[in-house]
């Protein structure tokens, strides 16, 4: 439910009406084959009108190469948003836009189109998890530290 958590790791946040959320850009996929169906990467989306489905990856690649490109994103009213009679919902969203050189909230507005269903997302989500949990950056150690396998120093 939309308003069930209010402290989302932001100073002030209990007091904003603000709900953060990650997006995932998906990539088309015009042509998938067998196991890119059960990997857990893929969206399928029906458009109802002419019943044709367009596949879509998370992974910028064929198969799991890449790295998803996921961004932070703000939505207006808790999250809430109402659906239209055509099936599509308008939401206010913010982001944290870099582009003028500083950072800098910029708000948008978005069309929400479809929704996963409860099961995909989840499985959407522990995969996209992997990525998404890496702990810290890579270690370089440096050069007065690197030993030899038998313990002298190099």
């Amino acid at each position: 439910m939309p308003k069930q958590k209010n402290q989302i790791g932001i100073i002030g946040s209990s007091r904003s009406s603000t709900k953060p959320f990650l997006v995932v850009k998906l990539h088309a996929r015009p042509a998938v084959e067998r196991a890119d169906v059960n990997s857990n990467t893929m969206v399928f989306l029906l458009n109802e009108k002419d019943h044709q489905v367009t596949t879509y990856s998370v992974f910028p690649k064929k198969g799991e190469h890449g790295s998803p490109i996921w961004r932070m994103m703000f939505a207006h009213n808790h999250g809430q948003f109402k659906i239209e009679a055509d099936k599509t919902a308008d939401m206010g969203l913010q982001i944290v836009s870099g582009e003028s050189g500083a950072l800098e909230i910029k708000s948008v507005e978005a069309r929400i189109v479809a929704q996963l269903r409860y099961e995909y997302a989840l499985n959407l989500v522990n995969k996209l998890g992997v990525e998404f949990t890496r702990i810290g950056l890579d270690f370089v150690a440096p050069p007065a530290a690197e030993e030899k396998n038998d313990g002298t120093k190099t």
